[in-house]
C-alpha cells in the first residue's frame, strides 16, 4: 500500500513537471524548460542530471531500482532531447533519445509481462533516433518486445 501510494504520488508529480516543461516549451522558452527538466531529475528521482549521466541505462536503471522510476527518468530525457532538438542542438538530442530509448527498454525488462506504455514509449522514442545510435543490447531486447 505505502508503494503504491509512493508511485502514484511520484506518477502525478511527473504529469505536473511535464505539463510545466510543456508549457514553456509552447512559449519557446527552452533554456527555462531545460532548467526545470533538471528540476525534474532532482525532486522526482533525487539525482541531478550530471549524476545520471554518470552511470550507464543498465546501471541507473539498477540503481533507480523500481521500473516506473526507470519510466519516469526516460520521459525527462525524451523531453529534454525534444527541448535541445528545437533548440538545434542536434547531438544532445540524439543523447538524451537514446537514453531515453534504453532506459524505456529497460524498465520494460523489469517487468513480467509487456508495459504497454513502455512499447508506445519505446516505439515513439525509436523513430526519433538515428538507427547508428541503438546498440546491439537495445536493439536485442527491442527484438523480444518485437518491434
Amino acid at each position: 500500500m505505502v508503494e503504491r501510494d509512493y508511485l502514484m504520488r511520484m506518477i502525478q508529480q511527473l504529469g505536473a513537471a511535464l505539463l510545466r516543461i510543456f508549457k514553456l516549451k509552447e512559449l519557446e522558452k527552452y533554456d527555462q524548460a531545460l532548467e526545470e527538466t533538471s528540476n525534474a531529475f532532482n525532486e522526482l528521482l533525487g539525482m541531478s542530471p550530471e549524476l545520471l549521466a554518470a552511470f550507464d541505462s543498465a546501471t541507473l536503471a539498477q540503481l533507480l531500482g523500481h521500473h516506473e522510476k526507470v519510466k519516469t527518468a526516460a520521459a525527462l530525457f525524451r523531453e529534454e532531447g525534444e527541448l535541445h532538438r528545437r533548440k538545434g542542438e542536434d547531438v544532445k538530442a540524439q543523447a538524451c533519445y537514446q537514453r531515453a530509448l534504453e532506459l524505456y527498454l529497460e524498465a520494460a525488462s523489469m517487468q513480467e509481462r509487456n508495459d504497454a506504455v513502455c512499447v508506445d514509449a519505446v516505439r515513439i522514442t525509436a523513430k526519433l533516433l538515428l538507427a547508428e545510435h541503438i546498440t546491439a543490447r537495445y536493439a536485442e531486447l527491442m527484438q523480444r518486445l518485437e518491434l
